[in-house]
């Protein structure tokens, strides 16, 4: 051992020669395996998400494409839901079916004097937006006075039918065949009378 170096001296030495042996041996090739490996790349960045003209152009024929889709559909359904039928239409409809009741209604005055009140009640409802159903036959009256539409000659007609109604339900006055048979008349001449004028 040479005396000018000392002992920590000679292990620096030797540590730097193993070191440098090694990195020399893993630059250098394996036999039969051709050149030396060389560090890996570093990773790509993949890149940031964003709006690319592709992307924005389908998102514009998707939001076509469901408008269209909404508009058809819209258009399917009108025609598929039926039109409302005119409160005269309705109301006279139902008149003429009470009119022609089997022997069991006959003998229930107080049913045919219910069902005929509100199919009258349910015309003044739809034809002239007052709430008839809700009103008492006072209420109804005082305010059917002020309608242009009621002339004098209406009006009376659905005072009359209005208490003679009264008279069966709350009264418990049964009424007979002639007098049920007046009432369904009144309430057909109230909407024959009050109909809208159509072309």
């Amino acid at each position: 051992m040479n005396r000018r170096f000392g002992p920590i001296t000679m292990a620096a030495v030797l540590v730097f020669a193993v070191c440098a042996g090694g990195q020399e041996a893993v630059d250098a090739p394996e036999p039969g395996r051709g050149a030396a490996m060389r560090p890996i790349k570093p990773v790509a960045a993949a890149p940031e998400p964003g709006l690319s003209p592709g992307r924005v152009g389908g998102a514009l024929a998707g939001v076509a494409a469901a408008a269209v889709l909404g508009l058809l559909l819209r258009r399917v359904l009108r025609r598929a839901a039926p039109a409302p039928v005119p409160a005269d239409v309705a109301a006279l409809a139902a008149l003429a079916r009470l009119d022609s009741p089997g022997p069991a209604q006959l003998s229930r005055p107080s049913e045919f004097y219910a069902c005929l009140c509100d199919i009258v009640r349910e015309y003044v409802q739809g034809r002239f937006g007052i709430a008839a159903p809700k009103k008492t036959t006072e209420e109804l009256l005082r305010e059917a006075a002020g309608m242009p539409e009621l002339g004098p000659s209406q009006h009376d007609v659905l005072q009359r039918f209005l208490e003679s109604a009264d008279r069966a339900k709350f009264a418990r006055h049964p009424g007979s065949t002639r007098e049920m048979a007046e009432a369904l008349g009144w309430a057909r001449r109230l909407v024959e009378e009050t109909r809208p004028a159509r072309a």
